[in-house]
């Protein structure tokens, strides 16, 4: 889907201690005032920045959609990355998901081709939603700039919790044997997204012991091509492990591998 908005009025952003630029594409944001998208839509960049000087000079243009969120494989004509959100007005838990999910596919480097892993890239970016909900609440309770900040902060663990809750997560999750018996399910359609969720919650426990770790290897996880060939999970585990130039980076795939079964 192309972007598609006659009138621009763009705020710059710059995160602290990062260069990563957010544009907003649009005023139209509701009740919300378009500085306060623009803090929120700031924390969550910075929460989930992987320290890749790469996205030291990323500017991100973040308008809005009627359809499903989502990151557009082509850039705009400046060259900005382009994220579409289907939210408005103060819903910070909206906003705050559907930008750290979007986020996930640009440190991704998500490419356009063979979708067979997909699922995997779309349960990896569930988790880092459910993180930055997690972190979110935790900034805006101790270094919330805003009264009504700190005031809302709980939200987001509560927002975390009903995703959880309300994608029916099974007692006693097993998910190597599960993600085996399922996997030619995943392979059909990767926007399963109860599903999704199921597997982003036990990314996400991985993701949470070191943070830094696992958005660094993140970055690599589409490194290699492979939009020509039905290639296994287990070969694109294997070829997102090598394609990491750092031990803490492979060791965390390991651990991913593990959860698998592999």
């Amino acid at each position: 889907m192309r972007f598609s908005c006659i009138l621009f009025l763009f705020f710059l952003f710059k995160g602290i201690g990062y260069g990563t630029s957010i544009v907003l594409a649009t005023d139209d944001w509701g009740e919300a005032q378009p500085s306060e998208v623009i803090s929120l839509l700031e924390d969550v960049t910075n929460l989930l920045h992987p320290n890749d000087h790469s996205f030291d000079s990323l500017t991100i243009q973040v308008g809005r959609t009627q359809g499903d969120p989502t990151t557009l494989y082509q850039p705009s004509k400046s060259g900005d990355t382009v994220v579409h959100l289907n939210t408005k007005d103060r819903h910070w838990c909206q906003y705050a998901f559907q930008f750290a999910h979007e986020i996930g596919h640009i440190i991704c480097r998500t490419k356009q081709g063979n979708e067979a892993n997909q699922w995997f890239e779309e349960s990896l970016c569930e988790a880092l939603s459910l993180y930055a909900l997690e972190k979110l609440s935790e900034l805006w309770a101790t270094q919330g700039s805003r009264p009504r900040q700190v005031a809302y902060a709980s939200e987001f663990l509560t927002y975390k919790k009903n995703r959880i809750l309300n994608s029916f997560y099974p007692d006693n999750f097993q998910l190597p044997s599960w993600w085996k018996e399922n996997r030619n399910a995943l392979k059909r359609n990767p926007y399963l997204r109860k599903q999704n969720i199921w597997i982003a919650v036990q990314l996400e426990a991985l993701i949470e012991k070191s943070p830094q770790t696992a958005l660094s290897a993140i970055c690599w996880l589409n490194h290699e091509h492979h939009d020509t060939e039905n290639i296994s999970f287990e070969n694109y585990m294997a070829a997102w492990k090598n394609s990491c130039p750092e031990i803490g980076q492979k060791e965390f795939i390991h651990r991913v591998m593990i959860l698998f079964g592999l």
